[in-house]
């Protein structure tokens, strides 16, 4: 009799020891943390002091200006029902040019009212993907001077090297592409700002 309640109590403990039940217990998988991609901030710069003497070019319809040289030509144009361009040329002789002359530059500014409004990122990618049969050599995210987020891309296409910087401003998607002397239209892009209207 002894021996009989020794065992029950055993077979108790065991069972008491193991949850109770011969059933098995869920296993619980940790939590999985998804962590972001790291992206660099954006480089904030501040508008440099031209190394030449500048003319100042506002758009206060859409709210932006610029410096670009002073000896610059410039003509505006509507392009389609939803778009206008403004270029700028270091001489007026290369305004047709398929290739722009050694120390020249070309800028055209191209304003696109495009939906999604305020949403950059969409902007820019849609942007390179029309650029696909091109090869993009760099890409940077610049916050321009009084918070301007904008986008810098240098693109080798067949014929050339050319930049674009890529931004919103006033509801409108401001592109503006540079040839030429690329230092020197980068110089003038980082001179971009909002102006109130």
């Amino acid at each position: 009799m002894k021996k009989i309640l020794y065992m029950l109590f055993f077979a108790s403990f065991i069972l008491t020891a193991c949850g109770g039940t011969a059933t098995a217990q869920p296993t619980i998988q940790p939590e999985t943390t998804i962590q972001p991609t790291a992206v660099s901030a954006p480089t904030e710069v501040k508008i440099p002091a031209p190394a030449w003497e500048a003319q100042t070019y506002a758009n206060e319809e859409v709210g932006f200006a610029l410096d670009v040289p002073a000896e610059w030509t410039y003509t505006e144009q509507a392009v389609g029902e939803r778009g206008s361009q403004v270029k700028f040329l270091s001489a007026p002789d290369i305004s047709d040019n398929a290739v722009v002359i050694e120390g020249g530059v070309r800028l055209i500014i191209t304003l696109y009212d495009w939906e999604p409004k305020d949403d950059l990122p969409a902007f820019v990618a849609i942007r390179k993907e029309a650029w696909a049969d091109n090869t993009i050599i760099s890409e940077a995210q610049v916050m321009l001077a009084g918070g301007l987020p904008s986008t810098l891309i240098t693109l080798q296409t067949p014929d050339a090297a050319l930049v674009y910087l890529l931004a919103y401003v006033g509801e409108k998607y401001l592109v503006i592409s540079g040839e030429g002397d690329l230092e020197l239209a980068k110089q003038v892009f980082l001179t971009l700002r909002e102006v109130t209207k």
